[in-house]
């Protein structure tokens, strides 16, 4: 019995933390919603492949759960995969605003997020 409960301990720390914490997520949110155009901006936290209605609490609650997704994802790579990234704010800038798409603006938004985080990048 002790196994099985050292077993569910291990796994709920294991669980956690692969979280992100939710004042870094937060910053991260407020960050892409200013990035994004804040209150001008005619897609709230640049979400756009689903529809909001311009209706700003669906937008960051879908906003939340990308960052969040996205967290989970970065933490599961492994050494080599996040060597192509410098942190968690350029992989989420890959997945957020890619290359592919448009590459100024994917330039654009990692300086953006790393100076609304506060993050000087190297």
């Amino acid at each position: 019995m002790t196994k099985i409960i050292l077993i569910f301990f291990s796994l709920s720390l294991l669980a956690k933390a692969n979280e992100i914490n939710r004042d870094y997520l937060d910053k991260i949110v407020k960050s892409i919603y200013l990035i994004e155009g804040g209150q001008n901006s005619k897609f709230p936290f640049g979400i756009k492949s689903i529809e909001t209605k311009e209706n700003y609490k669906k937008a960051k609650r879908i906003c939340e759960n990308t960052v969040r997704n996205n967290w989970i994802r970065f933490n599961k790579l492994n050494k080599i995969e996040k060597e192509k990234y410098h942190c968690y704010l350029d992989f989420l800038a890959s997945h957020y605003c890619s290359k592919s798409y448009d590459l100024i603006g994917h330039q654009n938004w990692i300086k953006n997020i790393h100076h609304f985080i506060g993050d000087k990048k190297k």
